[in-house]
């Protein structure tokens, strides 16, 4: 059974460690509100680029005979988010085969890195702040596409609810058909519209701005869930802290009233003999 010098330094650690939990909590709880703020405001800027898009696809015709795909997968730096990583990795190795390469954006990634090692390129999550890289980023998708015949799919982590984060993934290039409305009328009338340049060279022209703006888009909703997912892991992990600390003053405090009361006998033992 633990002394009590022991029950009160486990006191004193866990409630250190809650004192941390709970204040990277708060911060988390800050960076998911204006995650989500900022993923919100973004959506209908991508909702319309992405309906232009569709409207200029049209009903072009896709292929699956690939030499491979590009990976890009959106991770974190940190860790401490609950399950948020080691779910996207898990929906990564279950699709990636022997002939794709990937990126993984976020410094978690590098455990896989070091598995797969020249296959992996690993970048800071930070580096999609900048324009300049983004355009890095969308520059050499379209050469492994239309140079090095890679089909390009993004893994990310899609925001449903404060609750619920979902592993997705989605086809970057070749661009699939887009649905832009189940309005019949409306349907047919796209179909006999005259675009100037034709579609293919037209479309060739706005895939640079569609993928920026899929990378920005994902970006934003794959912090929303991280921060969140923290935040979540934050609270939890403060709740058992608190019912451990809860568990140990008990413990603590049996432990003091039976060293008393085995004092008091003592004494009252003491007594008697001298008598």
């Amino acid at each position: 059974m633990a002394t009590l010098r022991q029950i009160k330094d486990k006191q004193n650690s866990v409630s250190t460690i809650n004192k941390i939990t709970k204040a990277m909590q708060l911060v988390s709880s800050a960076k998911s509100q204006k995650a989500i703020k900022a993923k919100k405001e973004y959506e209908d800027y991508f909702n319309k680029v992405e309906k232009m898009i569709g409207e200029v696809s049209g009903n072009q015709k896709t292929r699956n005979d690939f030499k491979g795909t590009y990976w890009i997968v959106i991770m974190s730096n940190l860790g401490l988010a609950g399950g948020y990583n080691n779910n996207i990795l898990k929906t990564l190795k279950s699709q990636i085969d022997k002939n794709d390469k990937v990126l993984i954006i976020g410094q978690k990634g590098m455990s896989f890195k070091n598995q797969e090692k020249d296959k992996v390129e690993v970048i800071n999550l930070e580096e999609l702040n900048h324009s300049h890289k983004l355009e890095e980023i969308t520059v050499k998708i379209k050469a492994l596409y239309y140079d090095d015949d890679y089909q390009v799919k993004v893994i990310y982590t899609k925001y449903i609810s404060a609750m619920d984060f979902q592993p997705t993934t989605k086809i970057i290039l070749p661009i699939q058909r887009i649905a832009i409305s189940n309005n019949e009328k409306e349907t047919k009338q796209l179909a006999i519209t005259l675009f100037e340049p034709e579609r293919s060279l037209l479309l060739k022209e706005l895939e640079g701005l569609y993928i920026h703006s899929f990378l920005v888009g994902i970006f934003r909703e794959s912090q929303a869930s991280e921060h969140t997912s923290r935040k979540n892991a934050m609270e939890a992990a403060t709740k058992n802290g608190e019912e451990l600390l809860d568990a140990l003053n008990i413990e603590y405090n049996r432990g003091r009233q039976a060293k008393i009361t085995q004092e008091i006998s003592e004494i009252i033992g003491g007594a008697e003999s001298l008598k």
